[in-house]
This record gives structure tokens, sequence and C-alpha cells, in this order.
């Protein structure tokens, strides 16, 4: 009975200096150097994000956050990269450069999905995946786990964090003759995530100027307000 009051005074007390933590936060702030505050404004690759979340009656089966790796978003990563690594003009460019040179080869994504789901084509993996181009299917050529660089952590924003794990996932960008498989006439692109008794698509549609959709906008907001 004791032990209870002692928890219960204890508990009145911090309640009564709780409004004096932003003070001492204030006067931590002030004492120790916070350096300088950097605005990375990464709301422009978060309209090429895509999340999904799929459940087995209650039971979650599937989540899943992806970022396309667009020609939009490779040329921001170049650019934070850049910005990051104090790089020049010159550097930039030719870091850019080599970035969009990827994009004539591959249409790839970043995958993050929770550590006990796996991903590919291996016999005990959980889920496939694949892509569908308008009516056009195309198989991974890589999907593998991967270290997110910190400018990526940054473009994934909440979504990112350590019970995660992030695949690399790439496709061929052309055809089997050697013809672009995203053309200006193509107007959806179908990410597919499928398994023994599920599936899930997340979809990005092209050249409507819809990316920004109403999922991405909240997330800009959340992440500013972060």
């Amino acid at each position: 009975m004791q032990y209870a009051i002692k928890n219960i005074v204890m508990v009145m007390v911090l309640m009564m200096l709780l409004p004096g933590c932003a003070r001492i936060i204030d006067w931590g702030k002030s004492q120790f150097n916070q350096g300088d505050e950097l605005n990375v404004n990464a709301e422009k690759v978060r309209t090429y994000i895509r999340s999904l979340k799929i459940y087995d009656q209650m039971s979650t089966a599937g989540i899943f956050d992806v970022l396309w790796l667009s020609d939009t978003v490779r040329t921001e990563y170049a650019h934070v990269h850049a910005y990051k690594e104090g790089r020049d003009h010159d550097r930039t460019t030719a870091f850019l450069r080599r970035q969009l040179e990827e994009n004539r080869h591959y249409i790839s994504f970043y995958v993050l999905v929770p550590y006990y789901i796996k991903l590919g084509s291996m016999i005990d993996d959980n889920w496939s995946l694949f892509l569908k181009i308008d009516d056009y299917v195309v198989h991974p050529v890589e999907c593998k786990t991967v270290e997110l660089s910190p400018e990526y952590q940054l473009f994934f924003c909440k979504r990112f964090n350590r019970f995660k794990t992030a695949y690399s996932v790439k496709f061929d960008a052309k055809d089997r003759d050697k013809n672009n498989i995203i053309t200006p006439a193509t107007q959806v692109m179908t990410l597919c995530f499928r398994s023994t008794n599920k599936q899930a698509n997340l979809v990005w549609l092209l050249h409507q100027g819809d990316l920004a959709d109403h999922h991405a906008t909240q997330d800009q907001r959340e992440c500013r307000d972060a």
C-alpha cells in the first residue's frame, strides 16, 4: 500500500514540474552548441512515394513504402547530396549526370518493409513483386537489401526506422527490342505485390500532373511538423 502511495506522489510531483520542462530544454540548448539547422525541402520527392498496408482479417499481412527513383527524385538526391558534401557546381553536375544515366537502363525503386517480411524470388520469400507499365508486365532484374543513404532516409521521413528493411528493386527500362518501356504515351505504372493468398498494387499515374496525391500532401504536413 505504501509503495502505491509513493508512486502516486511521484507522479503528482512530476506533473507539477512538467511546465518547467520547456524552460530546461531551452536552457540546455543555450548552453550546448546545437549547430546550424539546415532546411532541406524534400516535398517534391515525397510526391513519388506510395504506401500501403495489407491485412489478413485483423492481422497485418504486409506493409510497403515505395519510392520511385524517377529523374526528379534522382535530381533532388544529387542536389541534397552535393549540398551535404559541399560539392561545387561541376562536381554536382557530373554526379547528377551519373544518376540520370542509371535511369536510361533501369526503372528503380526503394522499398521499405518490416524486418520480418522478405521480398524477392527465393523459395522462402513472403512476397514477390513485378511491374506493369500500362498492360506490359516486367519482372525485376535485381531485388536486394541495401543500407539507405542519409539523403533517402530524409526523403522517406517518418516511414523510415530501424525496424524496417530497405530493398533496392530494379527493372529493365527497355524491352527486348531495346525500346523504352515508359514512353510519352504511357498512362499508368503499377508495382504489384503478391503472396500466396494476397495481392496489392501501388500506382503512379504518369504525364497527368497528379503525382502529388493526397497521401503525399499529408506526409508533407507530418514531416514539416516533425
